[in-house]
């Protein structure tokens, strides 16, 4: 029996990691989850993993060792070979950006780095695509909307809420975990997905 796409209905060619495997540095996990794909979105993922590696590696490094590893060792590297990436990168993201506190008031300014945000979308997105599949095999297809925040501040009741879910972690050393929370009324799908980078960048999501 041919296997659907994660993400349609079309016959999968191939199987897609989640989350791409580029972020993982050597040696990779042996417990790497895979979904069924399509060429259409095989295609459409590949293409925005290495942004997707170079934007989670840039963003982790200051505070994990693992992700420093893995800019040093096989980002830069991988830049090296990919010239047009590179160039995009270097003369698109790295910027002078005003600097703001939490209660909002102005700090400064000094270089950090802007990022594509609808590529980083199109790979968070189909990673709880991925990850939906994974866990209840089959397509979330009855949703309005998908939104994702960064690093949200959370209260007590918010964190204790969320620990209380179970923990799924992928290979050693916190590269990455995830928690989720499903809701089905008249069988539409609330779902809420907690995706942690390096032990030190987490994700909100939801499909609702």
């Amino acid at each position: 029996m041919i296997e659907k796409c994660y993400c349609c209905n079309n016959d999968a060619i191939s199987k897609e990691h989640m989350p791409p495997r580029c972020i993982f540095p050597s040696p990779r996990p042996s417990n790497m989850i895979t979904v069924p794909s399509c060429d259409k979105h095989n295609v459409e993922k590949s293409k925005d993993d290495e942004y997707f590696r170079w934007f989670i590696a840039t963003a982790c490094a200051e505070k994990s060792p693992l992700a420093y590893q893995l800019l040093k060792e096989k980002v830069i590297r991988g830049l090296r070979r990919k010239p047009k990436l590179l160039n995009e990168i270097m003369h698109n993201s790295i910027k002078n950006i005003d600097i703001y506190s939490k209660g909002g008031i102005w700090l400064g300014r000094r270089s950090g780095f802007k990022y594509d945000k609808k590529r980083i979308l199109r790979i968070i997105k189909l990673l709880c695509k991925g990850l939906y599949y994974y866990h209840f095999n089959k397509r979330i297809i009855n949703f309005y909307k998908f939104a994702f925040e960064f690093n949200p501040e959370l209260d007590k009741n918010a964190i204790d809420e969320i620990t209380n879910l179970k923990l799924y972690n992928i290979g050693k050393g916190d590269i990455f975990s995830y928690r989720y929370y499903r809701k089905n009324i008249d069988d539409k799908d609330t779902c809420l997905w907690f995706l942690m980078f390096y032990n030190s960048f987490l994700v909100n999501c939801v499909f609702c």
